[in-house]
């Protein structure tokens, strides 16, 4: 890792902002004298504490704090860091695209608005740049990369963004938090425990309650803004910190803060008509950007004056410094940021993030959304997931000076696909055994709502100020792990037997192991029936290199008994059915494991694993049902031809059923074992890989990959090792999008600049980069305008 980046991310990200209180109070840096090195050998590894020291000595020597230390001084870090990645564009920060990467490193952690203002501030204070005179530029910056920027002008189409997390969920939750201060006590008991969970280098850290971060972050951001304009002051700086430090005082200063609030508000600085940022002085913008222009010409304003070493401004310096900590403190709990994987570990962002805004500001969140991915004067597409709840029910056109409208935003360029959410199939099994297709009839409701609407809105209609919005398809979105696809079977060929073609099906981003996604994949492909213009979302499965998965596992996976027999029979299945080769050995291997666990899960026919390779593929039909003539009858039954073929052994009809309603093979199925591969299971994975890519080629199904979530949801490296790149090579129809902005605050050109910047540092040609870029942006779009036809 990067020794600067290091500095910056141990004094910013990872310090204890309980310590920092204190030592701002006692006007010290306590923590550059002793434990900086300590901390930053955690996470920078490459280096030993010694050569950690001289970094902290380095530091030292770099913010002039050798004798006097004080945390305002490790401002300079920021400068120092950003210099090396930005330029000033006519009053407007830009990535140099080779620092890219680095630029991402340290800006998912701490913020974007923080480096830009800095730098920006930086420049102006030492007349070598241009003062902003808008501050409302995107909340992911561009690059300098113009062949790159040519394509990207050329319109780009997002196919898997989620509507309300595209917008830029962290920071209106945040000026929701500044400009509403007090009967908040509800949200704050939302946060009932802290998402950044990660192991303190040190036991004894003061924990910051949440409810304490978000009110002194309130009054410190409304002091420095008194401080800075001019206003007058209440408190004393001293008097600031004696009111944050004790609880019931903080409590009642909050409403004194909050009439003077109140008093800020004008119709200057009113967003959508609705809500107001007191901090923004008056609107430069009709831009949805412009809802940062409060909160960054404050941080302009403070850094401008103090690189330029205005000692007014020095005294407020490190109640500052506190401030913005707070803030990134704050942001580590809802955008992911700590290096853990998994879907587990993503839920506990997802399930928060946009549960602390006021109604005012949640109603922004698709405006944001919309408009931020449609960029003006350029023919981007944005087919958008949402609930069916979720569905915009207000003017999403409205701009944010509350009197301008986006008439290039129109059902052509903007669409809708319903995602159903999936159910824990142990859940929904542990209610009513054998009774998943009562929880699929509401699907099928809202896929005969879903075709009325579409047939509604395919009729000639006059441009109105009425919602904007065309449903185009489904998705199911969720913890794969524990819901099957073959849940959402009848669902699925239902939809296609209507005529919708646009089906897509998150699938193998989160597994127990390499050969569970791939099966799960395999299941999707069957169950759903899917075909030319389907779509798989992430598969990740697909691409991941299995020899540096398995030898960093040591071979060993931990799944259920019941996963682990499934994902053993599918690939005893596979070579016995000769679409891969395993030894004999191997195969003897396997199917004594199969058997050993098919009698502990304790199933009462006689074990014969032809059949219960059968009876896998038989779990997607609706054996029940009583409607006659119907579509919904018509799709009970998957068509794929093993499915068929399997369903004239009576036997595996038998066993499928005694799997779905037998609860105590639920209970004991759902009991965990470790087993161990051999290594052979690298090249049966690799020859799996292959065999499911090729069947992808031959039906024309689109991959939808999105290299942000991918990276920490996966276990993905980097976005040098993402399968995307694999993809391509392949000959796979692949596409890049966004997935949760909210969460892993990304946007999509973001992610193809990535990718290319990855695929530079591959050392793949110039030329090279810009025409697979080419091929991704038309496979997108391609994807999105596939045909359909509505029975």
């Amino acid at each position: 890792m990067n020794l600067l980046i290091s500095a910056i991310r141990t004094i910013f990200y990872d310090i204890d902002v309980g310590t920092l209180q204190k030592d701002i109070k006692l006007h010290r840096n306590s923590f550059l004298k002793g434990d900086f090195a300590e901390l930053a050998s955690w996470i920078a590894r490459s280096f030993t504490k010694s050569e950690l020291t001289c970094l902290q000595k380095y530091i030292q020597q770099q913010t002039g704090c050798s004798q006097n230390l004080n945390w305002h001084q490790m401002i300079k870090l920021l400068p120092l860091f950003a210099n090396t990645c930005l330029t000033n564009k006519n009053g407007c920060p830009y990535v140099l695209f080779e620092e890219i990467q680095s630029w991402r490193h340290l800006s998912l952690l701490i913020g974007e608005d923080v480096l830009t203002t800095s730098f920006l501030a930086f420049d102006v204070a030492n007349s070598n740049g241009v003062s902003p005179t808008s501050f409302a530029w995107p909340n992911i910056i561009s690059h300098t990369k113009e062949e790159i920027n040519k394509v990207l002008d050329k319109g780009l189409c997002d196919t898997h963004a989620h509507l309300k997390a595209s917008a830029d969920i962290f920071e209106l939750t945040w000026l929701d938090f500044m400009n509403r201060l007090i009967n908040r006590d509800e949200d704050y008991r939302k946060v009932n425990y802290i998402a950044d969970a990660q192991v303190n280098y040190r036991r004894n850290q003061q924990s910051y309650e949440f409810r304490k971060m978000i009110q002194t972050s309130a009054i410190l951001r409304l002091h420095i803004f008194e401080y800075l304009y001019g206003k007058k002051l209440v408190k004393t700086n001293a008097e600031i910190i004696k009111i944050i430090e004790d609880d019931s005082s903080r409590t009642q200063y909050l409403s004194e803060a909050e009439s003077r609030v109140r008093c800020y508000q004008t119709k200057d600085n009113k967003l959508f008509g609705v809500v107001h940022d007191y901090a923004i002085l008056k609107l430069s913008s009709s831009s949805v950007y412009a809802v940062h222009e409060g909160e960054r010409s404050l941080l302009f304003e403070f850094f401008r004056r103090y690189f330029k070493n205005d000692q007014y401004v020095r005294k407020i310096a490190d109640l500052f410094f506190l401030y913005i900590s707070l803030k990134i403190r704050t942001r580590k709990e809802f955008i992911q940021t700590n290096p853990l994987y998994g879907f587990d570990n993503f839920k506990i962002y997802e399930s928060r993030k946009t549960r602390f805004c006021s109604d005012s500001y949640k109603n922004i969140f698709p405006l944001y959304a919309v408009q931020s991915c449609i960029r003006k004067d350029v023919q981007d597409a944005l087919e958008s997931r949402v609930t069916p709840i979720e569905i915009p029910c207000h003017n999403i056109r409205k701009c944010i000076d509350g009197r301008t409208t986006r008439m290039d935003i129109n059902d052509k360029n903007l669409t809708f696909v319903i995602h159903f959410i999936k159910m824990s199939e142990q859940v929904a099994h542990r209610k009513h055994y054998g009774t998943r297709y009562d929880y699929n009839q509401k699907y099928r409701c809202e896929i005969d709502s879903i075709l009325e609407d579409t047939k509604k809105r395919n009729t000639a209609r006059p441009i109105t100020d009425e919602p904007v919005y065309k449903i185009v398809g489904i998705d199911a979105a969720g913890a794969e792990i524990d819901c099957s696809p073959a849940v959402f079977g009848q669902v699925y060929r239902y939809a296609r037997l209507r005529g919708m073609t646009n089906l897509t099906y998150h699938v193998g981003e989160d597994f127990y192991d390499l050969c569970d996604g791939l099966r799960s994949i395999d299941d999707s492909i069957r169950f759903l029936n899917l075909d030319e213009g389907s779509r798989l979302g992430h598969a990740i499965a697909l691409g991941i290199d299995p020899k540096t998965y398995y030898e960093r596992r040591c071979f060993q996976t931990i799944m259920t008994q019941q996963r682990l027999l499934d994902t053993l029979a599918w690939i005893y299945w596979k070579a016995h059915r000769k679409e891969i080769i395993i030894s004999n050995e191997y195969a003897k291997e396997l199917l004594s494991k199969i058997q050993q666990l098919y009698h502990k899960i304790g199933y009462k026919r006689p074990f014969d694993v032809d059949v219960y390779t059968k009876s896998m593929v038989l779990r997607s039909d609706n054996l029940d049902i009583t409607e006659k003539h119907s579509l919904w009858r018509k799709a009970a039954l998957c068509r794929d031809i093993q499915c068929q073929k399997a369903r004239t052994n009576e036997s595996a009809i038998a066993l499928c059923h005694e799997f779905l309603t037998d609860k105590n093979i639920w209970e004991k199925g759902n009991e965990f074992e470790i087993f161990t591969y051999r290594n052979e299971i690298v090249k049966i994975v690799s020859d799996l890989q292959i065999v499911l890519l090729s069947l992808i080629l031959d039906k024309h199904i689109v991959i939808e990959t999105n290299p942000s979530s991918n990276v920490v949801i996966g276990p993905i490296d980097g976005y040098d090792s993402h399968t995307v790149h694999k993809f391509i090579k392949d000959g796979i129809r692949a596409t890049i999008n966004t997935d949760d902005k909210g969460i892993f605050s990304t946007s999509l050109p973001n992610e193809y600049s990535l990718f290319a910047c990855s695929a530079k540092n591959n050392n793949a040609d110039e030329s090279d980069i810009i025409k697979k870029l080419e091929i991704l942006r038309e496979e997108a779009v391609k994807s999105r305008f596939a045909p359909q036809k509505i029975n």
